[in-house]
């Protein structure tokens, strides 16, 4: 008694995996603090990565803080002046996450503005999967929808539409040919 594992992928799939939508926002700061100190605040949804893309002006460090849901911890990225020039680091950000740009224009609370330009692209999702076994001539067989939530403890899954869940689920086909 043999027992064999199928997942397949569709080869028509490889292309669609490729392609992705990609948004380009930018985020306009208008309203300043009397430090000439400014910020906006926006969201990155799941499976979605954000990209800086340019910024400017501005006269003081403009910055990016990164808070990731469940998290103690915020991820800090010190930006260049005047756009990025002279400055290598244009931070890319996975969501879920909130994010806030900062920046200003030191003691100047009116008539500034300051301008964060980014994409966002949807990454991560997850493929249409088809898997197939093949029954010889002349021999039984059985086969078994499968699901997981940590690739160790399989269960059988029924045929259908499941909802969101906690966990991540894994599927697999199991197919047992019989004598």
């Amino acid at each position: 008694m043999k027992t064999l594992i199928i997942i397949g992928f569709c080869a028509a799939l490889w292309g669609s995996l490729a392609a992705s939508a990609q948004t380009f926002v930018n985020y306009k700061v208008t309203t300043f603090d009397t430090n000439g100190i400014g910020s906006v605040t926006f969201n990155v949804p799941t499976n979605t990565l954000f990209k800086v893309k340019s910024w400017g002006p501005t006269a003081s460090q403009p910055s990016l803080i990164a808070i990731y849901p469940e998290s103690t911890n915020q991820v800090y990225y010190q930006l260049g002046l005047w756009g990025g020039y002279g400055s290598t680091l244009n931070p890319e950000i996975l969501g879920p996450a909130t994010v806030i740009y900062t920046g200003g224009w030191p003691y100047q609370t009116t008539g500034g503005i300051l301008i964060l330009m980014g994409e966002f692209d949807v990454v991560n999702t997850a493929p249409a999967l088809t898997g197939f076994a093949v029954q010889p001539n002349g021999q039984g067989a059985s086969i078994q929808l499968q699901t997981s939530t940590d690739l160790t403890t399989w269960c059988a899954a029924t045929n259908g539409t499941y909802d969101a869940s906690a966990a991540a689920r894994f599927y697999r086909m199991a197919f047992q040919v019989t004598p």
